[in-house]
């Protein structure tokens, strides 16, 4: 008797198991966003009316409920953005500290002072981690603990309380914060805001952000970016600008077309290989910073790479052929969301139009045996079947199926042909019912056999 209860505990423990998902905050003011799935995610801010279920929750990092005030709202200066989303629901997402911000859609919460780092990076100390991106923009999603997103094309979002030291992005700041705010990090970033490394080649035809992402400035606040030709003993001063900040990021373009650039640089152009080694020092205060090197060399043609969008779902696809030939079926799931999808039909990518785009929709399987599903749209396995056969002719023969159109209003399905003398079992679908009947008839056969062992005794 022991084993069957302990059997049944683990069957309903497994059931129960099975239809739960997701995760919930306290409240929704613990909330900081919520995602369609632990892993390879949407998102949606707080407040949003979709139905994702995964909550990634204050509490739950921190240890501890936030205390504050609409800890939804951004602050002056936004220096508490999390991350920005392409949309308030069913959207993809960008690192906070994206050099030329793409999205418009800020996730802001409370007192934390976020930044990224790479996914093969931990979070500093005093930090946590709050999600992770697959990329620096357009990016799906995860939560800390899912542990996909961890490499170097990666990113994670680490958070600090403005309790706690701030954290500080790639590299360190030659000076402590000291004045209106801390300078962050600096570099160069490609005109579709992709950060550049250290070293690449630029040429005449071609042009860069420098940008430096900075915390707790004001809006309006005037960085001073200095050029410089990098050398071995004293770097080459070039010329000096005044940069706004705006939501702590201030950017400064440099076309290497234009020919007023081209003039100020070709004084410090290096005999030998005939290049500049870029760079350019942030300061605001007595804090700055200094960036990576980049070549911009006056002997050469630069080509650009195409740039295209990663395809994670069907509004991703820019051409006709590509969206109707597509066969990776994550991508129509992704466009589809958590709906329930209807009996009998799978999802695909399909063109809508020109103006339109790629889009997805649900469409009927085929009428056939194999799947399941008659031409009505209504999954055969529901049905309840009597069958006629036709005499065996040159062969073969010919088994009709007569649906319960009583129940089942749309109980069809099509004749079959067999070779005649052939054993022909069409079984019913053995479903959730008939399970539990079957463990109830063992259950109560060992129940039975119980007793009268223990009668005999």
């Amino acid at each position: 008797m022991r084993v069957w209860c302990v059997f049944v505990l683990i069957l309903l423990t497994g059931f129960v198991s099975a239809q739960t998902s997701g995760n919930t905050c306290s409240s929704p003011d613990d909330v900081i966003l919520r995602l369609s799935a632990p892993s390879n995610a949407h998102a949606e801010i707080f407040s949003a009316t979709g139905i994702y279920t995964t909550d990634v929750c204050y509490s739950q990092i921190f240890g501890t409920a936030y205390t504050g005030v609409n800890p939804h709202a951004c602050n002056t200066g936004i220096t508490n953005r999390v991350l920005r989303l392409s949309a308030p629901s069913n959207a993809h997402a960008e690192i906070p500290d994206q050099s030329v911000p793409i999205y418009t859609t800020d996730v802001c919460y409370g007192n934390l002072v976020c930044h990224s780092v790479t996914g093969n990076t931990n979070c500093a100390s005093g930090e946590q981690e709050i999600v992770s991106l697959s990329g620096q923009t357009n990016a799906h999603i995860e939560k800390a603990d899912a542990n996909v997103y961890t490499t170097l094309s990666n990113y994670k979002i680490c958070c600090s309380t403005s309790s706690s030291s701030p954290p500080v992005g790639p590299g360190t700041p030659n000076n402590p914060p000291t004045g209106p705010g801390n300078i962050v990090s600096v570099g160069w970033a490609h005109l579709d805001g992709q950060p550049i490394s250290t070293g690449t080649l630029f040429c005449p035809n071609s042009a860069v952000y420098s940008y430096a992402i900075t915390s707790g400035v004001p809006d309006g606040t005037t960085l001073t970016f200095k050029f410089y030709d990098k050398d071995i003993l004293v770097n080459d001063f070039i010329f000096e600008i005044g940069v706004a900040v705006q939501n702590n990021i201030a950017s400064f373009p440099v076309n290497f077309a234009d020919t007023n650039v081209q003039n100020i640089l070709q004084p410090y152009i290096d005999g030998n290989d005939n290049d500049v080694e870029l760079m350019f020092k942030a300061e605001i205060g007595t804090n700055n910073q200094d960036s990576n090197v980049i070549i911009y060399r006056n002997l050469c043609n630069y080509v650009p790479p195409v740039v295209t969008n990663p395809i994670t779902r069907c509004e991703d696809f820019a051409n006709q052929n590509s969206c109707n030939s597509n066969t990776i079926s994550t991508y129509p799931q992704n466009s589809y969301g958590v709906q329930q999808l209807p009996v009998c039909t799978f999802l695909q990518c399909y063109w809508i139009s020109d103006t339109a785009g790629c889009g997805v929709r649900a469409t009927q399987y085929p009428s056939t045996p194999q799947s399941g599903c008659n031409s009505a749209g209504n999954a055969i396995n529901n049905c309840a079947w009597t069958t006629t056969q036709s005499e065996c002719i040159n062969g073969v023969k010919t088994i009709s199926y007569v649906g319960d159109l009583t129940n089942t209003p749309n109980c069809i399905k099509e004749s079959i042909t067999v070779a005649c003398g052939s054993l022909n079992f069409e079984l019913g679908f053995f479903g959730i019912a008939q399970f539990i009947s079957s463990i109830l008839i063992i259950g109560l056969f060992y129940l039975i056999f119980e007793i009268n062992k223990n009668v005999k005794k």
